[in-house]
């Protein structure tokens, strides 16, 4: 059960991640915020050291929910294949169904604030979500259903990919129809070149 120390937390993250999104990470000071939640700056300060642990504190927020639901829909087969696909479309979904997501990460990234707290290196680091991406990966390559020769190799560049994907949906403000395009044209690019199709 959560304690209200933790509901106040989370109020603050889904409240300052709708503003980080209007106004952009850099443009926005802990007095704005607290004048969007109707609150003074200190109360901020009582849940956060500062803007810089919010903002670690909203990234991780949305990187565990997004884990939680890779998680329960790759729990619905063992094919390798099949699991691929639901993790290359995963990242799709994110962005169809929550739109502010892509652009607070997106935002994020590409502040200064990133720079100073060398977010980027924090970002390409092997977490749960690329290890997902590597165990389905050695499972297809063990199963002689995936061409893997080296499994970092193509789990890097998997990832890039979809990187880069979702770079290009941003930059160009893709509207759903687009999103679906896009995502179309990478798995197909991807399942094309990785699935081994003699092992049918």
């Amino acid at each position: 059960m959560e304690s209200a120390r933790e509901k106040k937390r989370l109020e603050i993250i889904l409240a300052a991640m709708k503003v980080f999104t209007e106004k952009g990470i850099d443009n926005t000071s802990m007095e704005d915020l607290a004048r969007a939640l109707g609150t003074t700056k200190s109360y901020f300060y009582f849940y956060f050291r500062s803007k810089e642990d919010l903002i670690v504190s909203i990234f991780q927020y949305l990187k565990d929910r997004a884990l939680e639901e890779l998680e329960e829909r790759l729990r619905e087969t063992d094919d390798p294949v099949r699991r691929l696909e639901i993790w290359i479309r995963e990242h799709f979904r994110q962005v169809r169904d929550n739109p502010d997501f892509l652009r607070f990460v997106y935002s994020f990234v590409f502040s200064s604030m990133a720079k100073r707290m060398n977010i980027h290196s924090s970002l390409v680091r092997k977490d749960r979500y690329f290890n997902l991406l590597n165990e389905i990966i050695r499972d297809g390559q063990r199963r002689g259903v995936f061409i893997a020769e080296d499994v970092g190799a193509l789990a890097y560049s998997i990832r890039g990919t979809i990187y880069g994907a979702m770079r290009y949906l941003f930059e160009e403000g893709k509207g759903e129809s687009e999103i679906d395009e896009v995502e179309s044209a990478v798995l197909n690019l991807i399942m094309g070149g990785v699935v081994n199709r003699r092992s049918g």
